[in-house]
Protein backbone atom coordinates (compact mmCIF):
# COMPACT_ATOMS: atom_id res chain seq x y z
CA UNK A 1 0.00 0.00 0.00
CA UNK A 2 1.61 3.57 -0.93
CA UNK A 3 1.65 6.26 1.75
CA UNK A 4 -1.22 7.90 0.12
CA UNK A 5 -3.20 4.90 0.37
CA UNK A 6 -2.52 3.99 4.26
CA UNK A 7 -3.81 8.07 4.24
CA UNK A 8 -6.86 7.40 3.16
CA UNK A 9 -7.24 4.05 5.12
CA UNK A 10 -6.65 6.08 8.51
CA UNK A 11 -8.82 8.73 7.43
CA UNK A 12 -11.93 6.13 6.23
CA UNK A 13 -11.29 4.23 9.50
CA UNK A 14 -11.26 7.57 11.52
CA UNK A 15 -14.53 8.66 10.04
CA UNK A 16 -15.88 5.39 10.58
CA UNK A 17 -14.64 5.41 14.48
CA UNK A 18 -16.14 8.91 14.37
CA UNK A 19 -19.84 7.62 12.76
CA UNK A 20 -19.57 4.97 15.32
CA UNK A 21 -19.31 7.12 18.77
CA UNK A 22 -21.82 9.34 17.33
CA UNK A 23 -24.31 6.18 17.16
CA UNK A 24 -23.25 5.21 20.61
CA UNK A 25 -23.78 8.37 22.39
CA UNK A 26 -27.08 9.21 20.51
CA UNK A 27 -28.27 5.99 21.86
CA UNK A 28 -27.00 6.47 25.37
CA UNK A 29 -28.75 9.99 24.89
CA UNK A 30 -31.71 8.05 23.87
CA UNK A 31 -31.95 5.81 26.64
CA UNK A 32 -31.12 8.61 29.55
CA UNK A 33 -33.92 10.63 27.78
CA UNK A 34 -36.16 7.76 28.06
CA UNK A 35 -35.54 6.89 31.83
CA UNK A 36 -36.29 10.70 32.41
CA UNK A 37 -39.47 10.64 31.03
CA UNK A 38 -40.26 7.01 33.37
CA UNK A 39 -39.89 8.64 36.29
CA UNK A 40 -41.75 11.98 35.77
CA UNK A 41 -44.44 11.64 38.29
CA UNK A 42 -47.49 12.24 35.84
CA UNK A 43 -46.13 9.27 33.58
CA UNK A 44 -45.59 6.96 36.60
CA UNK A 45 -49.34 7.63 37.63
CA UNK A 46 -50.56 7.14 34.49
CA UNK A 47 -48.40 4.06 33.59
CA UNK A 48 -49.95 2.51 37.29
CA UNK A 49 -53.66 3.37 36.12
CA UNK A 50 -53.12 1.25 32.63
CA UNK A 51 -51.68 -1.44 34.66
CA UNK A 52 -54.36 -1.49 37.71
CA UNK A 53 -57.74 -1.27 34.90
CA UNK A 54 -56.71 -2.92 32.14
CA UNK A 55 -53.39 -5.13 32.90
CA UNK A 56 -51.18 -3.08 30.37
CA UNK A 57 -47.66 -2.28 30.72
CA UNK A 58 -47.32 1.05 29.13
CA UNK A 59 -43.50 0.78 28.08
CA UNK A 60 -41.29 3.39 25.74
CA UNK A 61 -39.76 2.11 23.14
CA UNK A 62 -36.05 2.29 22.07
CA UNK A 63 -34.27 3.71 19.35
CA UNK A 64 -32.24 -0.06 19.18
CA UNK A 65 -34.40 -2.02 21.12
CA UNK A 66 -34.00 -5.60 19.46
CA UNK A 67 -37.57 -6.32 19.37
CA UNK A 68 -38.77 -4.23 16.63
CA UNK A 69 -35.60 -4.02 15.16
CA UNK A 70 -36.60 -6.79 12.56
CA UNK A 71 -39.93 -4.60 11.64
CA UNK A 72 -39.63 -1.48 12.66
CA UNK A 73 -37.60 1.69 13.05
CA UNK A 74 -38.02 3.32 15.95
CA UNK A 75 -38.20 6.86 16.39
CA UNK A 76 -37.87 7.38 20.04
CA UNK A 77 -40.51 9.80 22.37
CA UNK A 78 -38.45 12.57 23.47
CA UNK A 79 -38.95 14.53 26.76
CA UNK A 80 -40.68 17.56 24.99
CA UNK A 81 -42.96 15.00 23.54
CA UNK A 82 -43.93 14.26 27.22
CA UNK A 83 -47.15 16.12 27.30
CA UNK A 84 -48.43 14.49 24.33
CA UNK A 85 -47.81 11.04 25.20
CA UNK A 86 -50.10 11.85 28.35
CA UNK A 87 -52.52 13.26 26.47
CA UNK A 88 -52.87 11.00 24.30
CA UNK A 89 -52.51 8.18 27.02
CA UNK A 90 -55.63 9.94 28.29
CA UNK A 91 -58.13 9.11 25.82
CA UNK A 92 -56.67 6.06 25.15
CA UNK A 93 -57.59 5.02 28.51
CA UNK A 94 -61.06 6.80 28.08
CA UNK A 95 -61.88 4.71 25.30
CA UNK A 96 -60.51 1.29 27.09
CA UNK A 97 -62.97 2.41 29.81
CA UNK A 98 -65.79 1.63 27.33
CA UNK A 99 -65.07 -1.75 27.27
CA UNK A 100 -66.77 -3.96 29.86
CA UNK A 101 -65.18 -4.97 33.10
CA UNK A 102 -62.07 -7.23 32.80
CA UNK A 103 -62.53 -7.40 29.06
CA UNK A 104 -59.14 -6.09 28.16
CA UNK A 105 -57.17 -7.68 31.15
CA UNK A 106 -58.60 -11.00 29.58
CA UNK A 107 -58.48 -10.79 26.17
CA UNK A 108 -56.25 -7.07 25.05
CA UNK A 109 -52.61 -7.10 24.60
CA UNK A 110 -50.41 -6.94 27.41
CA UNK A 111 -48.14 -3.63 26.27
CA UNK A 112 -48.75 -0.38 25.50
CA UNK A 113 -45.67 0.29 23.48
CA UNK A 114 -44.57 3.97 22.75
CA UNK A 115 -42.60 6.06 20.34
CA UNK A 116 -42.45 9.23 18.34
CA UNK A 117 -42.85 7.13 15.06
CA UNK A 118 -42.74 3.62 13.67
CA UNK A 119 -42.05 3.17 10.01
CA UNK A 120 -42.01 -0.38 8.58
CA UNK A 121 -39.04 -1.91 7.02
CA UNK A 122 -40.91 -3.12 4.18
CA UNK A 123 -42.32 0.17 3.31
CA UNK A 124 -40.58 0.86 -0.29
CA UNK A 125 -39.60 4.16 -0.81
CA UNK A 126 -39.41 6.68 1.78
CA UNK A 127 -42.74 5.86 3.63
CA UNK A 128 -44.61 8.17 5.43
CA UNK A 129 -45.25 7.83 8.97
CA UNK A 130 -49.13 8.27 10.31
CA UNK A 131 -49.36 9.89 14.07
CA UNK A 132 -50.87 8.91 15.70
CA UNK A 133 -51.33 5.50 15.29
CA UNK A 134 -51.56 2.38 16.73
CA UNK A 135 -50.08 -0.95 14.80
CA UNK A 136 -51.26 -4.21 16.60
CA UNK A 137 -47.52 -6.70 17.25
CA UNK A 138 -48.96 -9.69 18.16
CA UNK A 139 -45.57 -11.22 18.26
CA UNK A 140 -44.84 -9.26 21.69
CA UNK A 141 -48.47 -9.18 22.33
CA UNK A 142 -48.05 -5.51 22.12
CA UNK A 143 -49.70 -1.96 20.90
CA UNK A 144 -47.58 0.32 19.25
CA UNK A 145 -48.52 4.24 19.68
CA UNK A 146 -47.40 7.04 18.19
CA UNK A 147 -46.58 10.11 19.87
CA UNK A 148 -46.68 12.71 17.21
CA UNK A 149 -44.52 15.77 17.84
CA UNK A 150 -48.10 17.83 17.27
CA UNK A 151 -51.11 17.22 18.56
CA UNK A 152 -54.40 19.01 16.91
CA UNK A 153 -58.15 17.89 17.96
CA UNK A 154 -58.69 16.38 14.42
CA UNK A 155 -55.89 13.71 15.35
CA UNK A 156 -57.43 13.07 18.49
CA UNK A 157 -60.85 11.85 16.56
CA UNK A 158 -58.86 9.88 14.19
CA UNK A 159 -57.05 8.66 17.08
CA UNK A 160 -59.98 7.47 19.44
CA UNK A 161 -61.75 5.76 16.23
CA UNK A 162 -58.26 3.83 15.94
CA UNK A 163 -57.71 2.60 18.93
CA UNK A 164 -61.15 0.28 18.49
CA UNK A 165 -59.89 -1.28 15.42
CA UNK A 166 -56.30 -1.75 16.18
CA UNK A 167 -57.88 -3.80 19.18
CA UNK A 168 -60.00 -5.96 17.15
CA UNK A 169 -57.73 -6.72 14.38
CA UNK A 170 -55.40 -7.97 17.75
CA UNK A 171 -58.93 -10.08 18.88
CA UNK A 172 -59.10 -11.42 15.20
CA UNK A 173 -55.97 -13.42 15.09
CA UNK A 174 -57.40 -16.03 17.54
CA UNK A 175 -59.82 -16.94 15.00
CA UNK A 176 -58.35 -19.91 13.00
CA UNK A 177 -60.61 -21.93 11.87
CA UNK A 178 -61.61 -21.24 8.08
CA UNK A 179 -65.17 -21.91 8.64
CA UNK A 180 -65.55 -18.85 11.38
CA UNK A 181 -68.18 -16.39 10.55
CA UNK A 182 -65.42 -14.11 10.76
CA UNK A 183 -62.93 -15.72 8.83
CA UNK A 184 -61.86 -13.73 6.35
CA UNK A 185 -62.74 -15.80 2.94
CA UNK A 186 -66.22 -15.97 4.60
CA UNK A 187 -66.45 -12.25 5.41
CA UNK A 188 -65.90 -11.08 2.07
CA UNK A 189 -68.67 -13.30 0.76
CA UNK A 190 -70.76 -10.89 2.58
CA UNK A 191 -69.58 -7.52 1.09
CA UNK A 192 -72.15 -4.88 0.07
CA UNK A 193 -72.28 -2.85 -3.06
CA UNK A 194 -71.94 1.08 -2.33
CA UNK A 195 -72.43 1.89 -6.25
CA UNK A 196 -75.92 2.78 -5.88
CA UNK A 197 -75.82 4.82 -2.67
CA UNK A 198 -76.48 8.12 -2.99
CA UNK A 199 -74.60 10.26 -0.75
CA UNK A 200 -70.94 10.31 0.55
CA UNK A 201 -71.42 9.27 3.77
CA UNK A 202 -73.24 6.05 3.38
CA UNK A 203 -70.83 4.89 0.70
CA UNK A 204 -67.81 5.28 3.48
CA UNK A 205 -69.65 4.13 6.05
CA UNK A 206 -70.41 1.21 3.50
CA UNK A 207 -66.87 0.45 1.99
CA UNK A 208 -65.58 0.89 5.54
CA UNK A 209 -68.00 -1.86 7.47
CA UNK A 210 -67.13 -4.17 4.41
CA UNK A 211 -63.77 -4.55 6.59
CA UNK A 212 -64.06 -6.38 9.55
CA UNK A 213 -62.40 -4.31 11.61
CA UNK A 214 -63.61 -1.36 9.66
CA UNK A 215 -67.15 -2.14 10.84
CA UNK A 216 -65.94 -3.04 14.44
CA UNK A 217 -64.50 0.94 14.48
CA UNK A 218 -67.73 2.43 13.35
CA UNK A 219 -69.83 0.40 15.73
CA UNK A 220 -68.12 2.92 18.76
CA UNK A 221 -69.21 5.89 17.03
CA UNK A 222 -72.64 6.84 18.10
CA UNK A 223 -73.24 9.18 14.96
CA UNK A 224 -71.96 6.32 12.48
CA UNK A 225 -73.81 3.29 14.56
CA UNK A 226 -76.77 4.86 13.80
CA UNK A 227 -76.83 5.73 10.24
CA UNK A 228 -75.12 2.17 9.73
CA UNK A 229 -78.33 0.27 11.59
CA UNK A 230 -80.69 3.00 8.89
CA UNK A 231 -78.35 1.09 6.13
CA UNK A 232 -78.68 -1.82 7.67
CA UNK A 233 -82.67 -1.83 7.18
CA UNK A 234 -82.37 -2.31 3.80
CA UNK A 235 -78.92 -3.98 3.10
CA UNK A 236 -79.36 -7.90 4.61
CA UNK A 237 -75.75 -8.30 4.05
CA UNK A 238 -74.53 -5.56 6.12
CA UNK A 239 -76.95 -6.53 9.15
CA UNK A 240 -75.64 -9.77 8.71
CA UNK A 241 -72.33 -8.43 9.20
CA UNK A 242 -73.13 -6.32 12.31
CA UNK A 243 -75.12 -9.12 13.80
CA UNK A 244 -72.03 -11.32 13.13
CA UNK A 245 -69.56 -9.24 15.14
CA UNK A 246 -72.07 -8.45 18.07
CA UNK A 247 -72.68 -12.18 18.04
CA UNK A 248 -69.02 -13.01 18.28
CA UNK A 249 -67.93 -10.61 20.87
CA UNK A 250 -70.76 -11.59 23.16
CA UNK A 251 -69.37 -15.38 22.74
CA UNK A 252 -65.85 -13.58 24.27
CA UNK A 253 -67.98 -12.05 27.59
CA UNK A 254 -71.47 -12.08 28.10
CA UNK A 255 -71.28 -8.59 29.23
CA UNK A 256 -71.61 -7.35 25.58
CA UNK A 257 -75.54 -7.64 25.30
CA UNK A 258 -78.22 -5.90 23.93
CA UNK A 259 -78.56 -3.09 26.65
CA UNK A 260 -74.50 -2.38 26.04
CA UNK A 261 -75.05 -1.90 22.02
CA UNK A 262 -77.88 0.06 22.61
CA UNK A 263 -75.54 2.53 24.97
CA UNK A 264 -72.92 2.44 22.38
CA UNK A 265 -75.60 3.37 19.79
CA UNK A 266 -76.47 6.56 22.47
CA UNK A 267 -75.80 9.91 21.59
CA UNK A 268 -73.35 11.26 24.43
CA UNK A 269 -74.67 14.43 25.88
CA UNK A 270 -71.68 16.51 24.84
CA UNK A 271 -72.47 15.57 21.30
CA UNK A 272 -76.07 15.97 21.07
CA UNK A 273 -78.24 18.20 18.81
CA UNK A 274 -80.97 19.81 20.76
CA UNK A 275 -83.92 22.53 19.67
CA UNK A 276 -84.76 25.27 22.19
CA UNK A 277 -87.75 25.85 20.90
CA UNK A 278 -91.15 24.76 22.23
CA UNK A 279 -92.70 22.42 19.33
CA UNK A 280 -96.10 22.46 21.23
CA UNK A 281 -96.36 26.41 20.12
CA UNK A 282 -98.70 26.21 17.20
CA UNK A 283 -99.68 30.03 17.64
CA UNK A 284 -96.21 31.52 17.34
CA UNK A 285 -96.10 28.88 14.27
CA UNK A 286 -99.46 30.75 12.88
CA UNK A 287 -98.85 34.27 13.53
CA UNK A 288 -94.95 34.38 11.28
CA UNK A 289 -96.84 32.24 8.31
CA UNK A 290 -99.74 34.85 8.36
CA UNK A 291 -97.51 37.28 8.34
CA UNK A 292 -97.38 38.55 4.58
CA UNK A 293 -94.35 40.61 4.52
CA UNK A 294 -92.19 37.55 5.90
CA UNK A 295 -94.12 34.98 3.26
CA UNK A 296 -93.31 37.70 0.51
CA UNK A 297 -89.78 38.14 1.11
CA UNK A 298 -89.40 34.01 1.63
CA UNK A 299 -91.18 33.43 -1.93
CA UNK A 300 -88.53 35.75 -3.40
CA UNK A 301 -85.86 34.14 -1.79
CA UNK A 302 -86.70 30.88 -3.19
CA UNK A 303 -87.67 31.73 -6.43
CA UNK A 304 -84.30 33.71 -7.29
CA UNK A 305 -81.78 31.48 -5.45
CA UNK A 306 -83.45 28.39 -5.67
CA UNK A 307 -82.87 26.92 -2.25
CA UNK A 308 -85.48 26.42 0.81
CA UNK A 309 -85.78 28.94 3.24
CA UNK A 310 -86.11 26.65 6.77
CA UNK A 311 -87.28 29.12 9.02
CA UNK A 312 -90.43 27.36 11.15
CA UNK A 313 -89.91 26.20 14.64
CA UNK A 314 -88.98 22.20 14.35
CA UNK A 315 -87.35 22.61 11.30
CA UNK A 316 -84.66 20.59 10.90
CA UNK A 317 -81.50 21.49 12.57
CA UNK A 318 -78.23 22.42 10.01
CA UNK A 319 -76.54 19.09 9.60
CA UNK A 320 -73.21 18.86 11.38
CA UNK A 321 -69.97 18.07 10.53
CA UNK A 322 -68.62 17.65 13.57
CA UNK A 323 -69.93 15.47 16.62
CA UNK A 324 -70.10 18.78 19.03
CA UNK A 325 -72.98 20.14 21.25
CA UNK A 326 -75.11 22.14 18.94
CA UNK A 327 -78.18 24.20 20.79
CA UNK A 328 -80.71 26.00 17.85
CA UNK A 329 -83.64 27.50 17.63
CA UNK A 330 -85.89 29.23 15.19
CA UNK A 331 -87.88 32.67 15.34
CA UNK A 332 -90.88 32.96 16.97
CA UNK A 333 -94.02 35.62 17.54
CA UNK A 334 -91.89 37.02 20.10
CA UNK A 335 -89.42 38.56 17.84
CA UNK A 336 -91.66 38.94 15.01
CA UNK A 337 -90.84 42.33 14.53
CA UNK A 338 -86.77 41.16 14.55
CA UNK A 339 -87.41 38.44 12.10
CA UNK A 340 -89.18 40.69 9.37
CA UNK A 341 -86.33 42.95 9.13
CA UNK A 342 -84.09 39.92 8.85
CA UNK A 343 -85.87 38.64 6.20
CA UNK A 344 -86.18 41.92 4.13
CA UNK A 345 -82.08 42.34 4.94
CA UNK A 346 -81.16 38.90 3.37
CA UNK A 347 -83.81 39.50 0.22
CA UNK A 348 -82.38 43.30 -0.20
CA UNK A 349 -78.61 41.91 -0.20
CA UNK A 350 -79.55 38.78 -2.07
CA UNK A 351 -81.35 40.93 -4.40
CA UNK A 352 -78.14 42.47 -5.97
CA UNK A 353 -76.22 39.64 -7.25
CA UNK A 354 -77.14 38.47 -10.80
CA UNK A 355 -78.95 35.39 -12.50
CA UNK A 356 -75.44 34.01 -12.99
CA UNK A 357 -74.56 33.81 -9.57
CA UNK A 358 -77.38 32.43 -8.72
CA UNK A 359 -77.37 29.71 -10.89
CA UNK A 360 -73.95 28.32 -10.10
CA UNK A 361 -73.99 28.63 -6.39
CA UNK A 362 -76.42 25.81 -5.75
CA UNK A 363 -77.07 25.65 -1.77
CA UNK A 364 -79.70 23.92 -0.62
CA UNK A 365 -80.84 24.94 2.37
CA UNK A 366 -81.30 28.86 3.80
CA UNK A 367 -81.52 28.07 7.66
CA UNK A 368 -82.88 31.26 9.64
CA UNK A 369 -82.21 31.04 12.84
CA UNK A 370 -82.59 33.12 16.03
CA UNK A 371 -79.77 30.76 18.63
CA UNK A 372 -77.13 28.97 16.81
CA UNK A 373 -74.94 27.89 20.07
CA UNK A 374 -71.91 25.32 18.58
CA UNK A 375 -69.89 24.07 20.70
CA UNK A 376 -70.83 26.22 23.63
CA UNK A 377 -70.40 29.75 21.87
CA UNK A 378 -73.44 31.64 20.12
CA UNK A 379 -72.65 31.89 16.67
CA UNK A 380 -74.60 34.79 14.57
CA UNK A 381 -74.13 35.80 10.83
CA UNK A 382 -71.69 33.63 10.20
CA UNK A 383 -71.66 31.59 6.93
CA UNK A 384 -70.14 27.95 7.58
CA UNK A 385 -68.45 27.08 4.56
CA UNK A 386 -68.57 23.19 5.87
CA UNK A 387 -71.51 22.80 6.25
CA UNK A 388 -73.02 20.38 3.63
Amino acid sequence: MTSRGRYVYLLMLRFHTFLLLAAALMLISSAFALEAIERVPKFIEVAQRFQTGFGLSVKLAEVDDPVFAKNQVVTAVKPEHLDHALQILTWVEAELKRYPAGFIQKHGPKNLVLANAYTSRSAKGAAATYSPTFINDRATDAILVTVPTTVTPSLEVLGRGYIHRTLFNHLLADIKSPDSPLALAQWKTLESDDSMLETESAKRLTKASNAREGLYQVLWDAWEFNELLTLAKTDPKLKQRIDMVKAWMTSLDQQFNEAFWSGLATIPEHQRTICLNDLTDTHSHDRIKADPEIQSDIRKLEKQWGFKVLWEPGSPAPPMPVKVRLEYSYFTDKKLTEFKAFMRMCREQLEIYPAQITERLHVKNLYMLDTFNFRGAGVAGQGMSWLP
